[in-house]
Formats: C-alpha cells, sequence, structure tokens
C-alpha cells in the first residue's frame, strides 16, 4: 500500500484520538471485549500483539483478567498512542509503539 493511505489514515485517527473512547468504546468495545473473553485462550504466560490498538482498550482489558500477560500495541497514530499511554494501567507488562510502513522488497522491479 502507499505511503500516502497511510498517511491519511494517521491524519483521520489522529483527528479522532480525544474523542475515540468516549463516542466509540463505551457500548460496542465493551461488549466485544467481553464476547472475546469468553473465546479467548491464553498460555500461562501470554505474550500479546495488539494491531491497530488505537487507545488500547482491549491489551489493558486482557491485562487486567490475565496478570502474567505482556503486550504490545502498535498503531499508526500518534495521538491514539498517546491516548493509549496516558490511559495504560499495566505500564510494568504493556508498551505501545508507533508502527511504520516499511517497503516490501519483493514488490521492487528486480529487472
Amino acid at each position: 500500500m502507499s505511503s500516502n493511505f497511510f498517511s491519511i489514515k494517521e491524519k483521520f485517527f489522529d483527528l479522532w484520538a480525544p474523542n475515540y473512547d468516549i463516542l466509540f468504546t463505551t457500548v460496542f468495545y465493551q461488549a466485544l471485549h467481553k464476547r472475546l473473553l469468553e473465546y479467548i485462550e491464553l498460555t500461562n504466560q501470554p505474550n500479546v500483539l495488539d494491531l491497530g490498538c488505537g487507545t488500547g482498550r482491549l491489551l489493558n482489558r486482557l491485562a487486567q483478567e490475565f496478570p502474567n500477560l505482556r503486550g504490545t500495541g502498535v498503531d499508526l497514530s500518534t495521538k491514539m498512542l498517546a491516548q493509549a499511554r496516558q490511559q495504560n494501567q499495566h505500564r510494568q507488562r504493556i508498551i505501545y509503539q508507533k508502527i511504520r510502513e516499511r517497503e516490501n522488497p519483493a514488490s521492487k522491479d528486480r529487472g
């Protein structure tokens, strides 16, 4: 995918970040997370990667349910990550990082 695509996505979610949890996660994500927890099976020492972690609600919820969980959340949006870091209740076990587009070497013309 092009850099422009990721740039547009990043800007879009940067705009939503300050109000994202208020507008979207109150009811919808609580129900989704509850349903997920009914089906998830993790090892005793789980390591979880949350791609597109947004404001970090899922990793915080998983860390609450699984005391030995370690997690990494990645997202395109700097402002979403700022929210995730601010709300991180499990700083010793969860980190949030910005994901960057990497060029796919296989997509280059090797002519």
